[in-house]
């Protein structure tokens, strides 16, 4: 009875769901929908919502306990909310949807610059000191690098748990971690499965709930969609994650990565034997 009235509660609130995946504007959206009066979830400054949907998607989890992420919340975005809107759609008859317009090579270009400027600053500087420190070939340290995020992702499909699945669209076969890119194969993978998530959000959701929205039409279409006037300020561009990644290295910094490197480098060179470099 009170899982009933819970629900009951949860159809008269929730209102958005955001099906674009991280990287296509979903903190701006986010920032949009408070300034229009709404309640959002987002899931990367709140990531412990993450762990029951993913659960229910990949792992035989409660539906019940995904969609109970969503009390007191009105709109969610960020993964991997972008990927329940099956759910929502059957639990939220008057729930609307909005899917960016965007193209698979800008969602990858962005979160390849994501992870090359905020995700892995430092490990960058070590590798970079390690390589300037002793006569090696260029890219070594940076291999060694990409060799230990494809043992993490091994453990990952391996060991998967929903506490790591739903993270970087690794759900899709991206391995945005590498330094020196991923593979053509992991490339072509996470490309086409982009495109098979854009394409079934828009041959699934009907289009009178569904907004394609460009980003750069700013207020009138979202707020005319949402019922919603449209507000006085400038529509919001918001990235924290890129606002709050690494500032330029000062002396300390350069310091502490010099001492850093001799580890990494021994690190590297048991991957790499110097024959090989």
């Amino acid at each position: 009875m009170a899982l009933l009235l819970n629900f009951a509660i949860l159809a008269r609130s929730f209102q958005v769901l955001y099906v674009g995946p991280p990287r296509t504007g979903t903190q701006t959206m986010y920032t949009a929908l408070r300034i229009l009066g709404m309640r959002p979830l987002h899931s990367g400054y709140n990531r412990s919502v993450r762990e029951p949907m993913c659960n229910f998607l990949y792992f035989n989890g409660s539906k019940e306990v995904a969609m109970n992420v969503l009390s007191g919340f009105d709109a969610g975005m960020d993964e991997p909310f972008q990927l329940m809107y099956d759910a929502v759609m059957e639990e939220f008859p008057n729930a609307k949807f909005i899917l960016p317009v965007t193209t698979a090579e800008q969602w990858m270009k962005s979160y390849k610059d994501f992870f090359e400027n905020d995700k892995f600053p430092k490990e960058r500087r070590i590798a970079a000191a390690a390589q300037k420190r002793l006569k090696i070939k260029r890219g070594a340290t940076l291999e060694y690098f990409d060799r230990q995020m494809d043992v993490k992702y091994n453990n990952m499909d391996n060991n998967s748990s929903p506490k790591t699945y739903c993270w970087a669209c690794h759900y899709w076969g991206c391995n945005f971690g590498k330094i020196k890119g991923m593979s053509e194969e992991e490339n072509r993978t996470c490309y086409n499965n982009f495109n098979a998530h854009m394409e079934r959000v828009k041959s699934t959701i009907p289009p009178s709930r569904l907004l394609l929205f460009d980003f750069a039409d700013g207020w009138a279409p979202l707020s005319h969609f949402l019922g919603r006037p449209i507000p006085e300020e400038p529509f919001p561009f918001t990235d924290h994650f890129s606002e709050e990644g690494d500032s330029d290295s000062d002396g300390e910094d350069e310091v502490e990565d010099e001492e850093s490197a001799s580890s990494f480098l021994q690190q590297s060179l048991e991957t790499h034997p110097r024959k090989e470099l």
